[in-house]
């Protein structure tokens, strides 16, 4: 799993594709300046839950997690785009175990927490509401949860697929190994990529359904025997080892204004 999320040169190309983007692509709709909703193409605050399986430091287990989320788009950039901000928070309650065993061996057996705040921008957009109308955006921030601290660059691409029904919105968050703060590790080096699904029960609301991959590593360190060591370790063939932390899904519902 390590191979798959970006090394360090990672940021400084990531950066440099983005500022092409915002000098060379200036929004075909430059004059909005009333403010949109940052989640999917128009909307503002999502409020409900979601349903997490998969792995964690060489345990299985699930959670079950309420989860609010919102983003406003209201302050023009000099590029002709909007920016603005966004935040949100995850509690809930779960457990991850040892395969075969129960309680006694867990980890994060109870409380699950996550919460976070960033600045959102558009890149490019393209259309007039209609099929096919989309906007790509970014997303520098931060966050705190139980298993590190950590900063993260986003990426964000919304669809409209029908103006008076559904909307897509795609995205994928990275959070660097040397932007995270973990006990006794280097830090987490963090992927996620979630889709949702907006589908519209109102003049102003809709229901969303999504789906997250999260996916971690970490480097450690091993020994002459090539077994895990402590941190603080003195041994002389001490080497640094970059290995699986966390491969979870997520599948959830939120009510959307």
């Amino acid at each position: 799993m390590g191979n798959r999320i970006p090394k360090l040169w990672a940021p400084w190309l990531a950066a440099a594709l983005v500022a092409g983007c915002v000098v060379c692509a200036r929004p075909a709709h430059a004059d909005l300046t009333d403010g949109v909703g940052g989640l999917g193409t128009h909307h503002f605050v999502s409020i409900g839950g979601y349903y997490e399986t998969g792995e964690r430091h060489n345990l299985e287990g699930s959670v079950f997690s309420f989860q609010m989320r919102g983003a406003a788009l209201y302050r023009q950039t000099w590029s002709g785009g909007l920016a603005g901000l966004e935040g949100g928070m995850d509690l809930g309650f779960g457990e991850y175990l040892a395969p075969g065993t129960e309680g006694d061996n867990s980890e994060d057996l109870g409380f699950h927490f996550d919460m976070w705040m960033g600045f959102p921008f558009t890149v490019f957009q393209w259309g007039g509401g209609g099929p096919g109308s989309f906007r790509l955006g970014a997303s520098p921030g931060f966050g705190w949860n139980l298993l590190h601290a950590y900063a993260y660059a986003k990426g964000r691409i919304a669809f409209v697929l029908d103006p008076d029904a559904l909307d897509l919105d795609l995205s994928v968050q990275w959070s660097p190994m040397s932007t995270s703060f973990y006990t006794d590790l280097e830090g987490l080096n963090m992927l996620t990529w979630r889709g949702s699904l907006f589908y519209t029960v109102g003049d102003d609301n809709a229901l969303e359904l999504f789906f997250e991959l999260n996916e971690a590593d970490h480097e450690t360190y091993v020994g002459k025997s090539g077994a895990p060591g402590p941190y603080d370790t003195e041994d002389p063939f001490l080497k640094t080892v970059t290995v699986p932390f966390q491969s979870v899904m997520r599948f959830g519902l939120g009510y959307v204004w």
